[in-house]
């Protein structure tokens, strides 16, 4: 409570010198909780059992949102102070109270020649991310509706040189290189121990290889002094940033245009070199992309939303010979009728979670196109629907994801998963009823191909689908079905649900049933 006290008294600090602009303002964002019992039986093994659980959200909202910043005019030095908000203090379950660092960052600094200007702060050479717009959002296919960054990476220190007017702005990146610091991993076998023991060493302290020696000979004496022997190894297991060297005497360009004359038009595109072969390096990179959207309504409520991207990457070697080069292409098409990347999921069974993101009612289809050779997949379609608000009362979603496999691949079937469900709230007087119901089906390519093309499914919208018989090429199907009753108890939703394993299941575990529950919960 000292500490919550002092952040206080130091946003009212922080409002003096604010003045007029964003100020200490302490009020409840957001208090929610709840409470639930959950009774239930295994419909496999006839086993039956009980399950608690609550949460409670506080947030107390502590500076309002705002900006100060320099004016000036002709040739002039701009700081724009920024604060957004997120301004908060964050206590879920009362175990423990999250100060953030209040968000208060320089949004802007820069010297303005008319509109012309060079920008001080620290940035990157990367270009070309883009993140597509979807009906449904997955965890799953992240990183297949989003376009990646390509180009010189770790050039983040320098100056920005741009041009801004009504009809497009351009600007040119000239940056160093963050001279990186090793992250060293100490893998040892003390004499007489079954099991190998690993450290990863932090940057912050083992930052060359010669540190990582003699982390590696400290550890050889202390066994030596308690006379054993020890096997121990140093492994490079990455590189850490934070407080490089400032003189690393390598630099890059990167130049990216926008026009922005068309209203909900957006063109974009950018190229990116480093000159790491001038300073000796044995490699330069050389990194290009495009991309285009527009939204076209159609009337008061429905629009198209068509979006592509395109982005490559070149490593050049010491004589100028392409190297490596890899290259990627989103296109992608909704047709909608609501906001756009509502920070919500869909709500409705297998896409009610942090798996399902983000959700944009209507229907859409976003395709992924690796062009490099070699690759184990030719193409990521991925089909999604949103129905939003549009007709009162349901709820339905649906998340489709198809991978047409290389030959490369280990399994070279075209992979298949897709999950839809629905719920329809019925009023009944004070009391709703909401029944609900979805089906979730993977095929054995889509759950075989994990490790090497469809990415993420340990996590996402296809995980815990249930046992499954590799030997028989098994595929996985799923079903969840229930209903909940508000209104019927203040505040209280009764609910029943049942959960199926692997219906396909052939192991000769056989579970396939699934689970029952019956739950009370209380909310505020």
């Amino acid at each position: 409570m000292k500490k919550a006290l002092s952040v206080f008294l130091m946003l009212a600090l922080v409002g003096s010198v604010f003045a007029a602009e964003p100020v200490a303002d302490v009020n409840i964002a957001e208090f929610k909780g709840d409470a639930s019992v959950q009774w239930g039986v295994n419909l496999d093994t006839g086993k039956t059992g009980f399950k608690n659980s609550a949460n409670v959200t506080l947030k107390l909202n502590l500076l309002n949102e705002g900006s100060k910043s320099t004016t000036g005019d002709g040739v002039w030095g701009e700081l724009v102070i920024k604060t957004n908000g997120d301004t908060f203090a964050k206590a879920t379950n009362l175990s423990y109270l999250a100060l953030p660092a209040m968000n208060v960052v320089v949004d802007k600094a820069q010297i303005n020649f008319g509109p012309a200007y060079v920008g001080i702060t620290a940035g990157d050479t990367e270009v070309g991310k883009l993140k597509m717009d979807a009906a449904v959002k997955s965890a799953d296919s992240d990183n297949a509706v989003t376009l990646p960054s390509v180009g010189s990476k770790n050039y983040t220190q320098g100056i920005t040189i741009g041009y801004k007017n009504d009809m497009f702005n351009v600007a040119a990146d000239v940056r160093s290189y963050a001279e990186s610091i090793g992250v060293w991993r100490l893998d040892y076998v003390p004499a007489g121990y079954p099991d190998k023991v690993s450290i990863d060493l932090p940057g912050t302290l083992y930052g060359s290889e010669d540190d990582a020696k003699a982390a590696k000979k400290k550890v050889e004496n202390y066994y030596k002094s308690i006379g054993t022997t020890v096997d121990v190894s140093i492994t490079k297991i990455g590189n850490y940033y934070k407080n490089a060297d400032q003189y690393s005497h390598k630099y890059a360009m990167a130049l990216e245009g926008e026009f922005t004359g068309v209203e909900n038009l957006s063109v974009k595109a950018g190229v990116s070199y480093d000159f790491g072969e001038l300073q000796g390096d044995a490699q330069s990179t050389l990194g290009y992309s495009t991309s285009a959207g527009y939204k076209l309504a159609l009337n008061d409520t429905f629009y198209l939303r068509p979006q592509v991207g395109f982005a490559g990457a070149s490593k050049f070697g010491e004589v100028g010979d392409i190297s490596n080069t890899e290259m990627n292409m989103v296109a992608g098409v909704l047709f909608g009728w609501g906001d756009i990347g509502i920070d919500a999921n869909a709500g409705v069974p297998f896409l009610n979670g942090d798996s399902a993101k983000k959700v944009s009612p209507g229907v859409g289809v976003v395709a992924y196109l690796p062009l490099q050779e070699n690759g184990p997949l030719s193409a990521r379609i991925m089909p999604s629907f949103f129905s939003g608000e549009l007709v009162p009362n349901l709820t339905a979603a649906l998340y489709s994801d198809i991978g047409i496999m290389s030959e490369t691949a280990v399994n070279k079937d075209v992979a298949f998963g897709i999950a839809a469900a629905a719920k329809y709230a019925i009023p009944v007087g004070a009391v709703t009823i909401t029944p609900n119901a979805g089906i979730r089906f993977a095929n054995d390519s889509y759950l075989d191909n994990v490790a090497t093309s469809m990415k993420e499914k340990d996590d996402g919208i296809f995980a815990s689908t249930g046992n499954r018989n590799l030997l028989e090429n098994d595929s996985a199907l799923n079903l969840k079905a229930g209903v909940d009753v508000a209104g019927l108890i203040s505040n209280t939703t009764l609910s029943v649900i049942y959960d199926s394993r692997n219906l396909l299941n052939t192991t000769t575990d056989g579970l396939k049933a699934g689970t029952l529950n019956f739950k009370v919960k209380i909310s505020l």
